[in-house]
């Protein structure tokens, strides 16, 4: 298992000589829309990218078009631009392609990173008057030419006539040490988009405060999809997560992760397999850690960004994360961002450029990555968060890094000395568990009066609550657990799947005990709640 540590500052510092300086940056808005180069102009000043790194072309407003405006309205005006301004050197053919497209015989660019803004259109649809037929059975799945501006993009600088039929190989797949020349002929692109401009501007915000401060809070990953090998991959994440000591959960029924899971403070989200994003990520009142980094594999993730509620991208973005990414149109399973190799290369020191073109097996295919390509989500140290933050939960990474370094009493009176300065909900439950796992239950009880005191919840704090709660049934605290019960009843916005789960055991703290008039109504209430609707 490997330990993620100074290696991240270090790895800062060679930001530029690695071929992430603002200064490389080329961002790609549309001039059709006031608000794609509006924000354009936004993140470039934020970012310290110069304006001339601008370049805005007319294209259509919507999110889908066809082959043919992708190659006459953004793939040819751009590499033109490119060359104009000697981003790309070399010679284009004499001869467009049949595509209608430019292309180059030879040539080199010297591009970072190409960032389509907001505005610029998500992917083009298939032409099937320009397919080049197969005769291999096993590459007819492939046999389409429609796909995501963002991922033929990548190839625009490549000096070859390419067919769009199928995906190409990508060469930064697995790839830590990358060629020059791939460099120089690839083009990592990346997308800053969403919802609304606002939404965007504020993912910018909340991306350039991450990085003063590194990524703070807990990581969840949700196992139980259709295919094996995609559980193997996430499984990988979260032990990769473990390593570098975040607090972490991992659900892994087939169900998806809903209102009666933990989800306060989800730095690090990812999971599969369901096609829009449910209630859960949809609400604005849950609190997100700036800077956080969320993937939801499912095929059509990415259909549409410019949405609150279709898909998973969209509505990530519009809950405060700041990188993910995703798929307009079926990808199948091993072309899309594999998410172990994703956080690998964050836990690195990696930029979420490098780490989303690291853990992408194709180009000309399915797959776009949204989020600032320059942002890197480890760069400052865990030493460092603790001398500068209170967050628990940053408490609760150093804690884990004790257990493993120095053994569990150690980071038990470390954790025992941060709740005693500054109580909190993460910190009394870790706190409580080592105690009744240790066998000291009068040392758990007094940990837990804590939630006795608490009369006022954060929705987000819900289910750790009810997880304190259940420690004190868990220790015969009965009363204690039946109070917090009933205050998390009366609570409002408490959704179906978490209020069965309250009714279900709290009618079982009740049965202990023998309350039997609050048991009968809440039995009652069960049923009702279980009950179709007519």
């Amino acid at each position: 298992m490997k330990s993620y540590k100074t290696i991240f500052l270090l790895i800062g510092l060679l930001n530029s000589a690695m071929g992430n300086s603002p200064n490389g940056v080329i961002i790609l808005a549309n001039s059709k829309m006031p608000e794609s180069v509006e924000t354009a102009r936004y993140y470039a000043q934020e970012r310290g990218i110069p304006l001339d790194n601008i370049i805005a072309l007319p294209m259509s407003t919507k999110e889908t078009i066809t082959l043919k405006e992708y190659v006459k309205t953004v793939h040819n005006p751009l590499l033109e631009s490119l060359f104009k301004k000697d981003l790309i050197t070399g010679a284009k053919s004499r001869r467009r392609d049949i595509y209608g497209r430019d292309w180059l015989v030879a040539g080199l660019h010297s591009i970072d990173y190409l960032v389509l803004m907001y505005g610029v259109p998500l992917r083009f649809q298939n032409s099937p008057e320009h397919i080049v037929p197969t005769s291999n059975p096993n590459a007819k799945l492939f046999q389409n030419n429609k796909g995501s501006l963002d991922s033929e993009l990548a190839l625009l600088a490549v000096p070859s006539e390419r067919s769009m039929t199928g995906f190409s190989q990508n060469p930064l797949f697995k790839n830590k040490t990358p060629s020059t020349y791939q460099l120089e002929t690839l083009i990592r692109v990346n997308r800053l988009d969403g919802p609304s401009s606002a939404s965007v501007r504020l993912l910018i915000d909340r991306t350039l405060a991450a990085e003063k401060t590194g990524l703070q809070g807990r990581a969840y990953f949700d196992l139980g999809g259709p295919h094996k090998m995609g559980d193997e991959w996430f499984q990988e994440a979260a032990d990769l997560a473990r390593g570098a000591h975040f607090d972490t959960s991992i659900e892994s029924s087939k169900r998806i992760l809903d209102s009666q899971d933990r989800l306060d403070a989800p730095a690090i989200y990812m999971g599969w397999y369901s096609r829009n994003a449910n209630q859960i990520f949809k609400q604005r009142n849950r609190t997100v850690p700036k800077g956080a980094v969320a993937l939801h594999l499912h095929s059509f993730s990415a259909t549409t960004v410019r949405t609150k509620s279709v898909g998973w991208v969209g509505p990530l973005v519009q809950m405060g994360f700041s990188a993910t990414v995703g798929n307009v149109y079926e990808p199948y399973l091993s072309l899309t961002h594999h998410p172990a190799l994703l956080l690998e290369a964050l836990l690195e020191g990696k930029t979420f450029g490098e780490a989303a073109h690291y853990s992408i097996s194709a180009y000309s295919w399915m797959n776009i990555a949204l989020g600032d390509p320059l942002y890197r989500p480890f760069g400052v140290t865990l030493d460092t968060q603790l001398k500068e933050s209170n967050s628990p939960y940053v408490i609760l990474r150093a804690v884990n890094r004790l257990d493993s370094e120095s053994g569990t009493a150690a980071a038990t009176r470390f954790l025992s000395k941060h709740f005693q300065e500054k109580p909190s909900l993460p910190l009394a439950y870790a706190l409580a568990k080592r105690h009744i796992k240790a066998g000291d239950l009068d040392a758990a009880a007094k940990v837990l009066r804590f939630i006795s005191y608490i009369d006022v919840f954060l929705e987000e704090e819900f289910v750790l609550i009810k997880h304190l709660a259940d420690l004190s049934s868990d220790i015969e605290e009965y009363s204690q657990a039946l109070t917090v019960y009933e205050k998390l009843l009366k609570q409002k916005n408490v959704q179906k799947p978490l209020k069965l789960k309250l009714l279900e055991d709290g009618v079982l703290i009740c049965k202990q005990l023998n309350n039997n008039v609050l048991m009968s109504q809440w039995s009652r209430d069960l049923l009702l709640l279980k009950a179709p609707r007519q």
